[in-house]
């Protein structure tokens, strides 16, 4: 990441934030990189004053900690949200998104980008999405799609290791793909910092061309199966907002 990607990202991010109502008390935000600069720019418009903030990730948490701005866990919190402010890995022109995803190689096979710790979050960000009254996108331009699945971009599933045989089956019936267990840099089992409910939860990766289906019955049956906790289709609770940062001209996108 350069200087100069990461300006249009805060830039992006100062837009977002123009979407916060005034007499917001608390404001979500998810993880990301795009989701950082918009935290460091509501932290340099002395935004974190009179309000608190909560975070759809650890990553983010130990962020906005560095800057002194008081956090609330998510289970601490129970009224509707004013805002949500979140990244995406892949948008569709019709705002569905993919998130909790991974960094795909260019031999089409995946790999977990940077710390594997700060990935996974789908749970608990679809339940801040969903309590949300806006819900606002941020995203550089590179995760725009045609559809969802482009380029073999897979659509993550948290799920109870417990039931590894039955989730492994159900999506199998769903993509006719067997599903890829995520893993670690180094190989070893990949577990969510998110865990359910203090439970241990692990990620299968599955490709699918999301053209094929319809997206919303096709989240609530994956979010609905018993020994799945989360999938990383948002297509049920689609932003209102989309800010896209164009690191091609370098202009600020709002949808």
């Amino acid at each position: 990441m350069n200087s100069t990607q990461e300006s249009l990202w805060y830039s992006a991010g100062l837009r977002a934030l123009e979407y916060v109502p005034e007499d917001a008390g608390v404001v979500a935000f998810g993880a990301g990189r795009t989701v950082l600069q918009a935290l460091k720019a509501f932290y340099d418009r002395g935004m974190h004053k009179n309000r608190k903030i909560i975070c759809g990730s650890i990553g983010t948490e130990k962020y906005a900690s560095e800057f002194g701005i008081e956090t609330l866990r998510p289970d601490k919190f129970s009224d509707k949200l004013p805002i949500y402010i979140d990244g995406a890995d892949q948008i569709d022109p019709n705002k569905n998104l993919i998130k909790g995803g991974l960094k795909v190689n260019l031999d089409s096979s995946f790999s977990c980008g940077g710390d594997p710790g700060k990935e996974g979050c789908m749970h608990k960000e679809k339940e801040l999405a969903k309590r949300a009254n806006r819900f606002v996108v941020v995203a550089d331009s590179a995760k725009y799609a045609p559809y969802l699945g482009f380029s073999n971009y897979p659509v993550p599933i948290e799920f109870n290791p417990n039931k590894f045989i039955d989730v492994t089956m159900f999506l199998k019936n769903k993509s006719n793909i067997f599903p890829e267990l995520r893993r670690t840099a180094n190989g070893s089992e990949f577990e969510t910092e998110n865990s359910v409910d203090g439970r241990r939860c692990q990620i299968f990766d599955i490709v699918f061309d999301g053209r094929s289906y319809d997206l919303e019955q096709l989240e609530k049956e994956l979010d609905s199966y018993d020994g799945i906790y989360s999938s990383g289709l948002f297509a049920v609770r689609k932003p209102e907002i989309l800010i896209i940062a164009d690191s091609g001209s370098g202009d600020v996108n709002i949808y």
